[in-house]
């Protein structure tokens, strides 16, 4: 009996040291050479250190992009942000529906300044995304007027309540700045219509104790954009509520009929008021927005 344990504790040694060995091997096979990153095309805006991924989006950027609505800048900036503009869409021509990570409009929480923002009371009823959901007007607010844009790509029920599943947009605006900026933009589609016009203007005030008011403006127009394309039966019989055999009939009678898709033309103006005051050791803060 004492043969048998000295040659399996033997045995046992022998197989640690042929472990050891091969794990010694198998470290020095992968060493590699020292890799150097001399430049980057990558922006770094998403913020790491924090518990959730925070992705930060500067008015540089906005303003580089070459998009007067807000949504379209971001939609090309941040890959689970979604917003989108259609022909028929019924009020919602005047606001476009966003989402984030696919979840609709009014899961996700928009914030000013770290305050809410009121959503719409406007119902997308039309095959958009976000369809039988509201969301927030988010080209209410001239986007001369903000600082930057930070978006919380992760779910923040828990903070913030059901609104907040998708995640948390949180537009900072420019404040204590003693001068006057404006911009414009133009711009319409490859084929010759839809022509855009976008003015912004920003000015304020700083105040010795501190305190500022900043005053911003945007004019916004734009011209009508046709896109007629050809009658599906089955699919607009169902979206409108027509009689499916009314329809076969009118296209066997007019094969080459086409839907009428057009971009409205409209017109948008936004002022947007945000101010700091203090006194002694009270500070007064309002924010007024104005949009029709």
């Amino acid at each position: 009996m004492m043969k048998t344990n000295s040659i399996a504790v033997a045995f046992l040694l022998c197989s640690v040291s042929l472990l050891k060995a091969q794990e010694n091997d198998s470290v020095a096979t992968r060493k590699i050479d020292e890799l150097v990153m001399v430049g980057t095309r990558a922006a770094p805006r998403s913020s790491v250190a924090t518990p959730l991924p925070i992705d930060n989006i500067d008015a540089s950027i906005i303003k580089s992009s070459g998009y007067s609505p807000i949504g379209q800048s971001l939609q090309y900036r941040i890959p689970s942000f979604n917003s989108t503009s259609a022909a028929v869409q019924d009020a919602t021509s005047l606001l476009d529906p966003f989402e984030i990570r696919n979840m609709g409009s009014s899961r996700t929480l928009v914030l000013v300044n770290g305050k809410r923002k009121n959503q719409s009371s406007l119902i997308f009823t039309q095959n958009t995304i976000g369809k039988g959901e509201t969301g927030t007007d988010l080209s209410a607010i001239p986007s001369i007027a903000i600082k930057k844009i930070e978006i919380l790509r992760d779910g923040a029920s828990a903070q913030y309540g059901s609104d907040a599943i998708a995640g948390v947009i949180n537009i900072i605006l420019k404040d204590k700045i003693d001068f006057t900026e404006a911009n414009a933009n133009f711009g319409l589609f490859s084929k010759g219509d839809g022509f855009s016009q976008n003015f912004n203007i920003i000015t304020g005030q700083t105040f010795k104790d501190g305190g500022f008011v900043t005053f911003s403006s945007n004019i916004q127009n734009n011209d009508y954009a046709y896109r007629n394309g050809k009658v599906n039966a089955y699919w607009d019989a169902q979206t409108f509520g027509a009689d499916q055999n009314v329809v076969n009939a009118y296209l066997a009678k007019y094969p080459d009929a086409q839907n009428k898709n057009a971009y409205p033309k409209k017109s948008n103006i936004s002022f947007l008021m945000n101010s700091s005051v203090f006194y002694r050791n009270i500070q007064a803060y309002m924010l007024m927005l104005h949009s029709q």
